[in-house]
């Protein structure tokens, strides 16, 4: 009967080397070492380094709150949330994302990780589109739309992780939503 592995163990081991070394950087033999695993037994499981790592970053990934967003017929509260869940995802992944979006032109076969991330914004983006079909926002692209809700806090994440610390260390997440609403909603409908 095969040995049962902490796959919990082994992804935390996978994401953390990913995030500190890179793709090229990171080894299976590592992960093995870190999780507490033969690294043969994760050639078994998982078939390769980039199947291990892809399988490591989504199930990080997929348990974000930015995925378990549903649109209500309420506009303001519907965006503050969505700026909240992005926080708190962005708490919970720190560095993942922006070195996976370095690293996936790099290594295509990093890919389907990033394809969870397009699911989530894709989520969001129906949220949008539910509001704009209301006539509450502007009708545009959807996902330009989330990307000036969210792209302000992307780049502020990237500051306090090169530590520039000029920039606030709380965001207003009410007061960001209103000066986002100040520019796309349609009047009377916020």
């Amino acid at each position: 009967m095969p040995r049962r592995i902490d796959e919990t163990a082994v992804f935390e081991a996978a994401t953390r080397l990913f995030v500190s070394k890179g793709y090229a950087g990171t080894t299976t033999k590592a992960v093995a070492t870190q999780a507490g695993v033969n690294e043969a037994t994760l050639f078994r499981r998982y078939g390769g380094k980039a199947e291990l790592i892809c399988a490591a970053l989504r199930a990080r990934l997929e348990a974000v709150p930015l995925r378990t967003l549903a649109a209500t017929d309420d506009l303001e509260a519907d965006l503050v949330t969505i700026v909240q869940a992005y926080l708190l995802t962005q708490e919970q992944v720190g560095a993942l994302l922006p070195m996976l979006l370095v690293e996936v032109p790099q290594h295509a076969e990093l890919r389907p990780a990033l394809d969870v991330v397009w699911t989530n914004i894709h989520g969001v983006s129906q949220i949008i589109a539910h509001h704009q079909e209301r006539g509450a926002l502007q009708h545009e692209p959807p996902l330009l739309t989330v990307s000036a809700l969210i792209g302000p806090m992307f780049a502020v994440g990237l500051a306090r992780r090169a530590q520039m610390v000029e920039l606030p260390l709380r965001v207003d997440v009410a007061a960001h939503v209103r000066g986002f609403l100040g520019g796309r909603a349609v009047s009377g409908n916020h």
